[in-house]
């Protein structure tokens, strides 16, 4: 019996001991679109845009998928099945939380913008990967890894209409793009996605509608990862 109190004794310590080295901190990534520094938000109860300088913008969703932390070069912390669809006419989908081990040093804050193939292959999904989110093709193309649609007098489309859809998974249009950013914030990190700096690559009078995978809707995919960055 005298045994058994110093062995209740270290038992409890140990629980106290494991307890506190499982302390967490939540971690909040929020992005803040925008077009020429102007906040990009939707109204999901409508079919109008935001009217900003030049064009108007009525839809702008993207999947933001295998976000990971890094201490320099080295992977510290993975957020294991995390896929989010970012939509600018919902404001609680523009902010993504996790926990993290409270004592994690790191530096880095990466992501892909799209669905990974392994994925796309998967079969149909629930959650943000719900097909009936509007932002998948057919088992062939795959998710739509970025959406942005909206009007511009420059285009010749019908009612001056532009639609890009930028997906693919299969070679040699395999459109997911990695994104790895500094951090100073390490617990609120807002990452700007700067629409207009996309947008600026883009003759909207040539170039006005990609709905499939495609050499051209590649190209604009290895653009995207330019207009994310840490909000000053």
């Amino acid at each position: 019996m005298r045994m058994i109190k110093p062995m209740l004794s270290l038992f409890l310590l140990f629980l106290c001991t494991y307890a506190t080295s499982q302390s967490t901190s939540v971690v909040q990534v929020s992005f803040v679109p925008t077009y020429k520094e102007t906040l990009i938000l939707l109204d999901e109860s409508t079919d109008e845009g935001l009217l900003l300088e030049d064009l108007s913008i009525e839809t702008l969703r993207f999947y933001i998928s295998g976000i990971a932390l890094y201490q320099g070069e080295e992977s510290v912390f993975t957020l294991v099945n995390s896929f989010h669809l970012i939509d600018a006419a919902s404001p609680s989908s523009l902010v993504i939380q996790f926990e993290v081990p409270e004592s994690l040093a790191y530096t880095h804050i990466q992501f892909k913008i799209g669905i990974d193939s392994l994925t796309n292959v998967s079969g149909a999904l629930g959650g943000d990967l719900d097909p009936t989110k509007g932002m998948y093709w057919t088992w062939q193309s795959g998710y739509i890894n970025f959406k942005l649609e909206g009007v511009a007098e420059r285009s010749p489309a019908r009612h001056h209409r532009f639609q890009f859809h930028i997906g693919g998974y299969q070679a040699p249009f395999e459109s997911v793009q990695t994104v790895k950013l500094g951090l100073k914030n390490k617990e609120a990190i807002d990452i700007q996605v700067a629409i207009d700096k996309w947008l600026a690559s883009i003759d909207l009078g040539e170039t006005y509608q990609i709905m499939s995978p495609n050499a051209t809707a590649m190209k604009m995919a290895q653009r995207l990862p330019l207009i994310y960055s840490i909000k000053k």
